[in-house]
Order: C-alpha cells, then sequence, then structure tokens
C-alpha cells in the first residue's frame, strides 16, 4: 500500500533526508522508496489510494480462486 505525502513542500525536508541518509545506508530500498507518493493534488492522492485497494482486492480474488500464490 502506497505512503502518500500530501503537501510537496512540507515532505520535502523528510524525502531529501530519506534519500541522502537512509537509502544510501543501506536501510531502506529503492523499492521502499517506490511505495512512497508525494503530491499536491488531491486527485493523485485518491487515485493512488483507490489503484493500491483494487490491486490488493484482486490478488485477494485471484488467491481465493485458487489462481495466485
Amino acid at each position: 500500500f502506497p505512503v502518500v505525502l500530501f503537501g510537496s513542500h512540507y515532505w520535502a525536508g523528510l524525502l531529501r533526508w530519506l534519500r541522502s541518509r537512509v537509502l544510501q545506508e543501506g536501510k531502506i530500498s529503492d523499492g521502499d522508496m517506490d511505495l512512497i507518493l508525494l503530491t499536491d493534488d488531491p486527485r493523485e492522492a485518491a487515485a493512488a489510494v483507490i489503484s493500491a485497494y483494487d490491486s490488493q482486492v484482486h490478488a485477494s480474488d485471484r488467491r481465493e480462486d485458487g489462481h495466485g500464490s
């Protein structure tokens, strides 16, 4: 599920720190950073949450049907 950070000005410092310190020290991966969405657009934030939800529901349906792992 994505981490949605709303307000690029507010969260910019955190993301800089995550990239320059935490990621560089190997405490998180590029894939972890890919889970973060920084946006100022409410529609984009909502779309990301809905998309993640839909993906989870479909994955759950596939597992219940025996088609997923």
